[in-house]
């Protein structure tokens, strides 16, 4: 699974590990997959194939979490779908697939497709905030749910690119 790849890597500072995910769906039913991955530093994460390499988290959580000041890492190649806990009774609870909590700084989300994701009230399929050196590029919103596609909290000289983004058929949360 990710998960354990991402606790057996080891993290290097002056040169960043990549995990390599083959074509397949990493979930809880297809391999035992726990989410959200806790995010760490200096650790890529690329993805055979955009299409075909699918974590998908069935409507149980959040894909992917990242703490307090953990930075210096990318996903590449990848779709991020499913993400977000909708209950039984059709109320969605969490974020979308990613939530990147305060100074995630040099990330880089490139070719990833964020689809099917449900959000809820104020939070939006891909949240981070306080964070610098942030790139989005080549990615895709698709049939979304939630309050924003991208919500991003800044401070003074963040800096945050969004480059070559396809957002379509997303909708507003209930809230």
């Amino acid at each position: 699974s990710i998960a354990y790849a991402y606790s057996s890597i080891a993290v290097d500072s002056t040169e960043k590990n990549t995990i390599h995910l083959a074509d397949g769906i990493y979930s809880d039913s297809a391999n035992n997959e726990k989410y959200p991955l806790n995010i760490r530093p200096f650790i890529n994460i690329e993805g055979e194939s955009r299409d075909n390499t699918i974590m998908d988290g069935m409507y149980k959580s959040l894909l992917i979490k990242g703490n307090v000041e953990v930075s210096n890492y990318s996903y590449r190649n990848i779709t991020m779908y499913r993400g977000g806990f909708v209950h039984p009774d059709g109320n969605i609870f969490f974020t979308g697939a990613a939530y990147l909590y305060v100074k995630n700084d040099n990330i880089v989300f490139d070719s990833v497709l964020f689809k099917n994701g449900h959000g809820y009230s104020h939070k939006g399929i891909f949240n981070f905030g306080a964070s610098n050196n942030v790139q989005i590029k080549n990615c895709e919103f698709v049939d979304n749910l939630g309050a924003y596609a991208i919500r991003m909290s800044a401070s003074e000289g963040d800096t945050v690119t969004i480059s070559n983004c396809i957002f379509e058929n997303s909708m507003p949360d209930y809230q």
